[in-house]
């Protein structure tokens, strides 16, 4: 396994950076890293769960299709840092494809909960809302 050498320009510090925050997710029991970014978690609860780590600063329709072609099998998109989100176009397609997409600060709970692909909070009204509030999709 190399470190921070990958065809989708993910440096080693956010490789590195992922590595920890699985490690120390109480839902994770264990993962094997291939490819450099490609992590496929087992979960305490016996599920497994196939995550591409990029850094894409904003995440849309042909970054998602161009990983699906480079990559089988991939159930969660971490787009990267809390700087980084995603379009409404590729947010609505992982959505209705039953794909999570996530920056940092939404993946942890996607590790925690059988909709694994739609994290999200809600308004008074109960509208739906991603990337902390910048995103509303009904």
């Amino acid at each position: 396994m190399s470190n921070g050498n990958n065809d989708i320009g993910v440096s080693y510090a956010n490789i590195s950076w992922f590595c920890g925050f699985l490690k120390s997710h109480p839902s994770v029991d264990s993962f094997e890293r291939s490819k450099d970014v490609i992590f496929d978690v087992k979960l305490k609860n016996g599920i497994g769960r196939r995550i591409l780590l990029c850094n894409e600063y904003t995440f849309g329709l042909a970054q998602l299709y161009k990983f699906n072609a480079m990559f089988d099998g991939i159930e969660i998109f971490m787009v990267g840092g809390n700087w980084n989100g995603y379009d409404e176009d590729s947010k609505r397609f992982c959505l209705e494809n039953h794909l999570g997409l996530y920056n940092s600060k939404e993946v942890f709970r996607s590790l925690c909960i059988p909709e694994y692909w739609d994290v999200h909070t809600k308004d008074k009204k109960g509208n739906k809302y991603y990337l902390d509030g910048k995103l509303q999709i009904n």
